[in-house]
């Protein structure tokens, strides 16, 4: 029988991990990963969203069918499957996701930990702001759902920028 127990190699469960300085590290690499797909990527920009809805920008390209979901924006003839709206909006709550990881995951921080935290709630408040000047209400998220809480309700513009500010004034500390 212990020629079935292997070691998995690779992989780290959630329940060991949060625990070291280098977690930490690790951790908010995570989240940095997230704002550089999501402000990195040309075709899933919140920069470029944002500019396609103002007249900072043209988007247009050669001809009508060059980006079409951008041009949709720019002429304000978008809809709910927008693939630039939709990804935006997915790719700022798997950055939340993994801010709210950190910021739940490590229950006695050590100094650098401490400073990851901060880090995490500094890019959280980015994200909210970011989100709440897109869409306006927005769900609210702060720690990690339970299937029970996935289909969250919009919260007030009001609580989210309440939770920007609580969340940028404990990363000061």
């Amino acid at each position: 029988e212990s020629f079935l127990d292997l070691e998995e190699v690779g992989v780290t469960h959630l329940d060991k991990f949060y625990t070291t300085d280098e977690d930490g590290t690790k951790a908010i690499m995570a989240c940095y990963n997230m704002l550089t797909t999501m402000n990195g990527s040309i075709w899933t920009s919140m920069w470029m969203a944002k500019m396609s809805l103002c007249d900072e920008i043209y988007t247009g390209g050669q001809n009508s069918g060059d980006r079409p979901e951008y041009q949709e924006l720019t002429t304000f003839t978008f809809g709910p499957t927008n693939t630039v709206i939709t990804n935006v909006y997915r790719y700022a709550y798997m950055t939340i996701y993994r801010a709210n990881k950190i910021v739940d995951g490590f229950p006695d921080p050590t100094p650098y930990q401490a400073l990851v935290i901060a880090e995490a709630k500094t890019i959280r408040a980015y994200m909210y702001l970011e989100l709440v000047s897109l869409y306006g209400p927005i769900p609210l998220t702060i720690h990690e759902l339970a299937p029970s809480e996935w289909q969250a309700p919009n919260s007030t513009v009001e609580a989210i920028y309440e939770q920007i500010e609580l969340d940028l004034n404990e990363a000061l500390a």
